[in-house]
């Protein structure tokens, strides 16, 4: 965004407020209604020890990610298309790594499965889903790769 230009005002339907805590990729998150309060663990591939409780912060976006996705495809399908699958999923992976100018970036892939549902079908409404999703639009500058299993 170029200085001096304001994003567009959105209408805000809900929002959640998360306090993250401790060191690099370890310590906790919490939401301040306490309704969430997890430990967070270093992956191994990170250099973090593997043992005992904690999530890494990816695995809780993978999470994120999925979940709204799936709603997102819900919400996209129109009246008069076919009904979307009760055992429709998306699996979510999400890649940390290095980005060539040195930082640090993620690469997210989403593994749609839509049973029954007509290629052309799925297609078209994983695309409407990809232009609605929250989570898309939030990361817009990452690498998105949807597939159809």
């Amino acid at each position: 965004m170029h200085p001096g230009v304001q994003p567009p005002t959105l209408a805000v339907l809900y929002s959640s407020t998360a306090i993250a805590s401790g060191g690099l990729l370890e310590g906790r998150v919490r939401t301040i209604d306490g309704r969430l309060d997890l430990v967070l663990a270093k992956p191994q591939e990170l250099g973090g020890n593997g043992a005992g409780p904690g999530y890494d912060p990816f695995q809780l976006l993978a999470a994120a990610y999925g979940a709204s996705f799936l709603a997102s495809l819900r919400a996209a399908r129109s009246q008069d298309e076919p009904q979307l699958p009760s055992d429709a999923a998306v699996q979510a992976t999400v890649a940390f790594g290095l980005r060539p100018d040195g930082g640090f970036g993620l690469e997210i892939t989403l593994e749609v499965s839509l049973p029954g549902l007509a290629q052309a079908n799925a297609e078209t409404l994983m695309e409407k889903a990809r232009h609605i999703c929250s989570m898309c639009d939030a990361t817009r500058k990452e690498v998105l790769r949807l597939k159809l299993v």
